[in-house]
């Protein structure tokens, strides 16, 4: 049997930093024995891949020359970044596929951004002539890689539940968006397109149906579809600058804290459509170590809250910082309407709050009582004259907004009429609060 004779590689100069690095080269490594001269020599290209121009590309990270025509394939096992990706040789130049470079980037670093990564290269390449004899070579070299930034398009995102639009996505800061979508069934796939005109690019994962719960996006050829196991309510929010997604449980809670109610927990009630409200003051900020609002999504600090946005101070983003008054707003007391699925919030002034009906001593309904907030009671208030009769609680003396009794607290949807039990002087207090959470008191 002829032992194989292996020409010597002519290590290249490895170039990073504009540095030498030829004399780091790994020596030649050699195979077995094989009836054929087997002789390769690979030099490293020192190419750096950028997803913004090679995406769905061959890149060559090494050259070779050979003088055997026996050879029939080359295949290489490339190593960056600790791991392996698939390789092969072609007409002098070793190839991998770019997409998988920046899958590997992707999933071993968890984000999708245009930080460039360097990395040692290791190809361990295999020659193979026809009759199965092979050989193998060994180089070394370096890369740098850059994944494409995510696009940002102004026709925004949409999403894709089990190949169905499932609507459009609203930017909450630049590069943040999110969407509130309801899944009905388990084991539901979900993808993301970037509309460009009439053009959607997909996004999604690196993983096909990954059941993470996080993890970073993947564009274009990449991209696969997310998994969500479960039926339910579901918060998705893309962060672009960092290249990442996030799916979580869609708390069916909203409150507002702040310093008006001392950083409590006061509840908004669920009023269909995304949309929570709540009656409660809210103070102008003085910029002190305690300003400000936020609307948690339980009635504790474990659970994420909704803050400041970047969009614009009628807006809200999960995880932002204390809230301010929107531009000409002063401290008082206000209905707040809020909304994740559209992360934004609304607030009405209530200047007053009255008591009307025949209680006030009208029996054609046709006078109020004005009552007064209490900031240190946190209630509206009066001391007043009353005959046995009956009342409701309305703002800003209009029926648009009133409040009858329930049975499970305050109500603005109807509710009944309230009432005196007999003639005299009472203090009455009121905390409208939210739909069925309200309550009032009456005292002599």
């Amino acid at each position: 049997m002829k032992k194989i004779l292996f020409g010597l590689i002519a290590l290249g100069a490895l170039t990073a930093c504009e540095e030498d690095y030829s004399k780091y080269a790994a020596p030649q490594a050699y195979g077995p024995e094989s009836a054929v001269n087997i002789q390769m020599e690979i030099t490293p290209t020192n190419y750096n891949i950028d997803m913004n121009t090679d995406e769905n590309k061959d890149v060559a990270l090494f050259n070779y020359t050979t003088p055997n025509t026996e050879i029939e394939s080359i295949t290489a096992n490339v190593i960056l970044f600790g791991d392996t990706i698939p390789g092969y040789g072609k007409d002098g130049k070793i190839y991998v596929a770019a997409n998988d470079v920046d899958r590997l980037v992707g999933i071993l670093f968890r984000v999708h951004n245009a930080t460039p990564r360097p990395s040692n290269v290791k190809a361990d390449v295999v020659a193979h002539t026809a009759d199965g004899d092979g050989a193998f070579f060994e180089q070394t070299s370096t890369v740098q890689v850059t994944q494409a930034s995510i696009p940002e398009y102004a026709g925004g995102y949409t999403l894709t539940v089990n190949n169905a639009d499932a609507g459009a996505f609203t930017k909450v800061s630049d590069g943040v968006y999110t969407i509130v979508v309801t899944t009905e069934k388990a084991n539901s796939s979900i993808l993301f397109n970037a509309v460009n005109g009439d053009t959607k690019s997909p996004v999604g994962t690196y993983v096909e149906d990954s059941n993470d719960a996080d993890g970073p996006l993947a564009a274009n050829a990449n991209a696969k579809t997310i998994n969500i196991e479960k039926a339910g309510d579901w918060l998705i929010t893309l962060d672009l600058n960092n290249g990442v997604y996030k799916v979580e449980k869609n708390l069916d809670e909203l409150w507002y804290a702040g310093d008006a109610n001392g950083w409590g927990f006061s509840p908004l009630a669920d009023r269909g459509n995304g949309w929570f409200e709540g009656y409660y003051y809210i103070n102008k900020p003085d910029y002190s170590s305690t300003w400000g609002f936020k609307f948690p999504t339980a009635n504790n600090w474990d659970e994420p809250q909704y803050g400041w946005s970047d969009a614009g101070k009628d807006r809200i983003a999960l995880g932002g910082g204390n809230l301010d008054l929107p531009d000409g707003y002063d401290s008082g007391f206000y209905r707040i309407k809020a909304s994740k699925k559209e992360g934004r919030y609304e607030l009405m002034l209530i200047s007053v709050i009255s008591i009307i009906g025949s209680a006030t001593g009208d029996p054609n309904w046709g006078t109020d009582i004005d009552m007064t907030y209490d900031t240190s009671d946190r209630c509206w208030k009066v001391t007043a004259d009353f005959v046995q009769g009956e009342f409701k609680f309305r703002a800003n003396h209009d029926w648009s907004l009133s409040w009858g009794g329930a049975e499970t607290g305050m109500t603005m949807d109807g509710g009944w009429n309230l009432g005196f039990p007999e003639t005299g002087t009472y203090t009455v207090k009121f905390h409208p609060e939210c739909n069925g959470h309200g309550w009032w008191s009456i005292e002599r």
